[in-house]
């Protein structure tokens, strides 16, 4: 699925280098919800933009497409998974994800803050610094994988993903495109 509205991007620059710069990409990823199906978020006031997306049962995902065209021709993008931050109240959940199909982080878990249901806007950090991917120009898929109790059903808030990316031309670019699913129990 395509992007049908503008992904917002805060891009900081991290590190100077002879190629260019490192930079810092947050991507929101309650912008890449279809505004024709926001019953994935939840209004989370301690968020980025005011709110999330939740995953309640096994078998949800984010894909993002990640477009790269490398500022420097002769040099390939380098890019780093910096992690997710999210909101977990019931049982510890469990997320992969995978670069091109392969697997950078299977199986870590988020930890889980209480039974109660009273933390869900307490956010934590997922601390996910992977080794760096070269990239070719072109398209690539990055995946998230989410798993969830599926016997409590409390399952798991995404607030947004992380990316460092070095030699990239457009970092406005850079997501391309967006699939997002969940298995909602109505």
């Amino acid at each position: 699925m395509l992007l049908q509205h503008l992904v917002v991007l805060a891009i900081v620059q991290t590190a100077w280098s002879q190629v260019g710069t490192e930079e810092r990409i947050v991507v929101q990823l309650e912008d890449l919800v279809n505004v024709n199906d926001t019953s994935l978020w939840r209004w989370r006031s301690n968020a980025g933009n005011d709110k999330t997306v939740r995953f309640y049962y096994p078998g949800g995902f984010v894909k993002l497409t990640l477009c790269v065209e490398p500022d420097d021709p002769f040099l390939d993008v380098t890019v780093r998974f910096g992690g997710l931050r999210y909101s977990n109240d019931g049982q510890a959940d469990s997320v992969s994800a995978y670069m091109d199909a392969h697997g950078i982080g299977s199986g870590r878990d988020l930890k889980a803050h209480s039974w109660q249901g009273k933390l869900w806007n307490m956010f934590l950090d997922s601390g996910w610094i992977d080794n760096s991917y070269t990239l070719t120009p072109g398209k690539h898929e990055f995946r998230i994988d989410v798993r969830t109790d599926e016997a409590v059903g409390g399952g798991l808030e995404l607030d947004s993903a992380v990316f460092y990316v070095d030699n990239l031309r457009n970092a406005t670019e850079f997501i391309c495109g967006t699939d997002i699913h969940h298995y909602m129990v109505e």
